[in-house]
């Protein structure tokens, strides 16, 4: 009997992968364990393997998003049963294309026909994420896809449609619409092209994510810059101890210490909205922005420091250097890069950047920026002093942080950087 080639759920948030490379080609032999298919969750990635030995039917193409936990293909035991399933007799099998296939895609089957009553097979999963997030009852859209399936553009058609029909909400609906809305070649002009990057993959589901964020977010940015004076002092007494940690502090390390403290200490920080709730975390989970690429151009992860309030110093920073390892190593498991509850990227790293705008991760509520380490003029006790200076930028979802509270926890986090470094617990004393 043929085994199926079942979608995996990709971490705790991961709902939707895209296949991207069909490893094995249509009817080829493979054994078990054998990689066929690579998938994409948002921000990272993930290679199938053959769950036993026999023939491959391919039953949905690379290139398009599916559900997790949909069947892709087929393992035929015996040559027979692949025939029989090639012709078309494998009835019942849910493969659900999300979008067509681009040309020279690996050949696939029909989707099966969708069952009466069952909306998921109606549409795509991205469909009915964006239908979800702009009120629009999916059952009454219009679909465009093979068997009336509806997708994106159908969904961002009725949103567009409904704005135009006036009312309260239009025009952020339009905004939301004509920001999904790709830039046309002939807006883009007549420019010569020096190089064609797809955007696929990594990169689009990126984007993607980002344009998400700034769909479904009220971001505001707050900056300023922290002294840390008492900081580099402290960081100098385990630079020079650094033998008997086993691992060398880093500033980063300090202030993801000090942030997870902070989250601590002022809870609504750590913070989603989720169906129409706040619901503050009892974990405290720190994402760490990590780009890949020697230039930073391959793309950007965020592994996930889990419980980071309950970590020594030394611990985290163990833990920062193992994830930022792996991560440029492309060895993190989904795992590892959800189910963060506040994100900390450090955008200055390469000494060139003092002030950014973060966006923020969903569904967190909230992301922390590090600029520029570098020393300035600064007014101590009435006199000029020269100190390091940290610039940074937080950005935070003014529907569930308003301006007052975030400058509170801009606050304590200052406290704890400025005047209260010792207190952060690097587990042994020197």
């Amino acid at each position: 009997m043929a085994e199926d080639l079942i979608v995996p759920k990709l971490g705790m948030a991961a709902a939707v992968v895209t296949l991207t490379e069909w490893k094995v080609q249509e009817g080829a032999r493979v054994e078990k364990g054998d990689p066929v298919l690579d998938i994409e969750a948002e921000k990272t990635s993930f290679e199938m393997s053959a769950p036993a030995a026999g023939f491959l039917h391919i039953l949905a193409q690379q290139g398009v998003e599916m559900d997790v936990n949909t069947v892709v293909g087929l393992i035929a035991a015996t040559e027979e049963e692949y025939a029989q399933l090639a012709g078309g007799t494998a009835g019942g099998i849910a493969a659900e294309v999300a979008e067509p296939a681009p040309a020279g895609a690996a050949p696939a089957a029909e989707p099966a026909p969708a069952p009466a009553n069952g909306e998921r097979a109606f549409s795509t999963p991205i469909a009915r994420r964006l239908a979800k997030e702009h009120g629009i009852d999916i059952a009454s859209v219009a679909g465009s896809g093979p068997s009336g399936r509806v997708q994106r553009d159908d969904v961002l058609k009725a949103v567009a449609d409904r704005a135009s029909g006036g009312g309260a909400g239009a025009a952020p609906a339009a905004a939301v619409a004509s920001a999904y809305a790709p830039v046309t070649s002939k807006e883009a002009g007549n420019r010569r092209v020096r190089e064609t990057i797809p955007y696929t993959g990594m990169r689009k589901a990126i984007g993607e994510n980002m344009m998400r964020s700034l769909a479904i977010n009220a971001p505001n940015t707050m900056s300023g810059d922290y002294d840390l004076t008492m900081m580099a002092k402290y960081r100098q007494n385990f630079v020079r101890n650094e033998g008997k940690l086993g691992t060398r502090i880093t500033y980063a390390d300090l202030l993801i210490h000090a942030v997870s403290r902070a989250l601590r200490a002022f809870p609504l920080m750590n913070s989603s909205l989720i169906e129409g709730e706040i619901r503050i975390w009892d974990e405290i989970n720190v994402g760490m922005a990590v780009a890949i690429g020697d230039d930073g151009t391959k793309g950007l992860v965020v592994p996930v420091i889990r419980d980071a309030d309950r970590m020594s110093l030394v611990e985290i920073s163990r833990a920062t250097k193992d994830l930022g390892k792996r991560a440029r190593e492309g060895r993190l498991s989904s795992a590892e890069m959800s189910g963060g509850t506040f994100t900390v990227t450090n955008f200055g790293s390469l000494g060139v950047s003092s002030y950014s705008t973060p966006i923020i991760n969903p569904p967190e509520s909230g992301i922390f920026g590090i600029g520029r380490l570098q020393d300035k003029p600064i007014v101590r006790n009435g006199g000029i002093v020269v100190a390091p200076m940290l610039p940074y930028s937080l950005t935070h979802d003014h529907r569930v942080i308003d301006g007052a509270a975030a400058e509170k926890f801009l606050g304590i986090l200052k406290d704890i950087v400025e005047n209260r470094t010792d207190e952060l617990n690097a587990v042994v004393v020197l």
